[in-house]
């Protein structure tokens, strides 16, 4: 009607990277903008009325007290942000395979490619070598159905790939809370030889992507027996750099003065942990328990590698694979992302109170 031409989007090598940036900006906006929310719960109501007191106007008051009171939270943003578009994968692995014409294809899903579809291992291993360096549509159908889902769980597997996503990630995050919560509370509160010294050796590693370490990984486990099981996608999100900050922090701010009445009562660690930093550290527990989960429910590329029978797939690698396949329609594919969508807000809608609390890392009240 108005003259314009329609835009192939991901077949036109011009438009398909944009495409895709554009998708995952879009995809990590919410993450960004709730980190960024729970930076500026932290900065003092008293500073921006003293401003109005004086007359200052909204963009000096942005100006010259918001911007540079999130300057740390702005800096982190910053990292997790760049780091993650180093490590983009999913996007172009199932939206365009890399193509048209090479236009989209990452370091990352190069290296994937030669070192899991060529056996390249040398050139894979350079490559990882060099990635740890370096009008709006309607919100509602005007005639919603069922249909779709029920053609969806019709489909050979997708019930499998759902029990299994939730099986993996449900023990991701179980094993990660043990083990993050006992790190964190004893870099925070027991005093041994190296304490700060190891502490900051793990810091440093949150700038090492994790994906150099899935071939030497995959290797390893292969000849350990563990390829294509549950326990070799498991084992290496037992624990992580972020969760063990984010328990540090936060236990940081618990009384010594409790924990060493404790003591004096004769009770031990194990027990001062279970019976009285445990019920203190709820509001971490939960922000912890929220973003395990929702990493381990979206991980792609290490399942990918890791399984290679699909009825081990979780339930992103399923829907990866009909869409590959074209073997269902786009209204099934939909509504498989829908589903993946359910089990992560239903934990959120049901934590979320103890969400902002946990991310704030305030202090215990009382």
């Amino acid at each position: 009607m108005l003259g314009i031409h329609p835009v192939d989007w991901l077949g036109d090598p011009h438009w398909a990277m944009p495409a895709i940036v554009l998708f995952a900006v879009w995809k990590n906006f919410g993450y960004d903008m709730i980190i960024l929310l729970a930076g500026l719960q932290a900065v003092p109501v008293e500073l921006y009325e003293a401003a109005r007191i004086d007359g200052a106007s909204a963009w000096r008051q942005f100006r010259h007290i918001t911007l540079p009171a999130l300057g740390p939270t702005l800096l982190m943003v910053a990292i997790l942000t760049v780091s993650g578009y180093f490590q983009l994968f999913a996007e172009p692995y199932v939206m365009t395979e890399g193509g048209p014409l090479e236009s989209t294809t990452s370091v990352l899903y190069l290296m994937y490619e030669d070192g899991f579809q060529w056996w390249n291992l040398g050139t894979a291993t350079a490559e990882a070598f060099m990635l740890s360096n370096a009008l709006p549509p309607p919100l509602w159908p005007a005639h919603p159905v069922l249909d779709n889902y029920r053609q969806l769980f019709g489909h050979a597997g997708i019930g499998r790939y759902l029990l299994n996503s939730l099986l993996i990630s449900g023990a991701i995050t179980l094993l990660s809370l043990a083990f993050n919560l006992l790190a964190g509370y004893a870099f925070a509160k027991l005093r041994f030889a190296g304490r700060e010294q190891l502490f900051r050796a793990l810091l440093g590693l949150l700038v090492v992507p994790a994906q150099v370490a899935m071939l030497p990984l995959f290797l390893m486990f292969k000849y350990a027996g563990l390829v294509d099981s549950y326990v070799g996608v498991v084992l290496p999100g037992m624990a992580s750099v972020l969760g063990i900050f984010l328990v540090r922090q936060y236990a940081r701010g618990l009384p010594d003065e409790l924990l060493e009445a404790a003591r004096i009562d004769g009770a031990g660690e194990l027990h001062i942990f279970v019976r009285i930093v445990l019920p203190l550290l709820r509001p971490v527990v939960a922000t912890l328990a929220i973003l395990t989960f929702l990493t381990a429910w979206n991980d792609f590329m290490w399942p990918l590698i890791e399984l290679t029978g699909q009825g081990h797939y979780t339930l992103p690698l399923g829907l990866a694979s009909m869409a590959r396949e074209h073997t269902e329609g786009t209204e099934q594919m939909m509504a498989g992302s829908v589903l993946t969508v359910v089990p992560v807000l239903a934990l959120f809608l049901a934590m979320q109170r103890h969400y902002l609390d946990g991310l704030l890392l305030g202090s215990v009240k009382g």
